[in-house]
């Protein structure tokens, strides 16, 4: 296969996974994990001597992956006590944040992860805002588990803007390896 056209299969199916990201599903990864089986094997359908990506920008997308995942996943926290929450709140947003996706994920296959994700962190954080000992009544556990909602939301764009730099990065090298300089 030409390298050229390797390029532009890599730049449509990393496009595809970018929109993969939007409905919650691992998009950066599964692209990651593509581009690494091509680079392993880059040698053997391109030629000796042939790189596809080069491992220091596979690495770096790794690691930008990484922080977008983490990212999307302290936001809710963050949320929480921005809007004046307890431990117990965060915890429950972080928690009710997975079980929603999860859960969300079974009913509404595509979008239900998303909206899971979102519910289940606004329910986790009001239910810790309004149980145990140092319990908040429910008028006064709403600020904290909307704050951490939107916290929530804007972690999942925020690894959106992860998940497109990882694939321009990958993508820009496919071209700049693939082009006959």
């Amino acid at each position: 296969m030409s390298p050229i056209l390797m390029a532009l299969l890599v730049a449509l199916v990393g496009l595809g996974c970018v929109a993969a990201v939007t409905i919650g599903l691992p998009g950066t990864w599964i692209f990651l994990a593509l581009a690494l089986g091509i680079e392993l094997t880059d040698a053997w359908w391109a030629g000796p001597g042939v790189t596809t990506f080069g491992w220091p920008v596979l690495g770096v997308g790794f690691v930008l992956a990484s922080m977008g995942e983490a990212i999307e996943f302290a936001s809710g926290v963050w949320g929480s006590k921005a809007g004046g929450g307890g431990r117990r709140a965060s915890v429950g947003a972080f928690l009710g944040g997975m079980v929603g996706g999860l859960i969300g994920t079974f009913f509404v296959p595509v979008l239900g992860t998303i909206a899971g994700a979102l519910v289940g962190t606004f329910l986790g954080a009001f239910v810790g805002e309004t149980t145990g000992p140092a319990a908040r009544k429910s008028e006064d556990a709403v600020k904290p588990a909307l704050t951490a909602t939107i916290g929530r939301l804007l972690g999942t764009v925020a690894k959106l803007g992860f998940s497109m730099t990882v694939w321009m990065s990958v993508t820009i090298a496919a071209f700049w390896y693939a082009w006959p300089w």
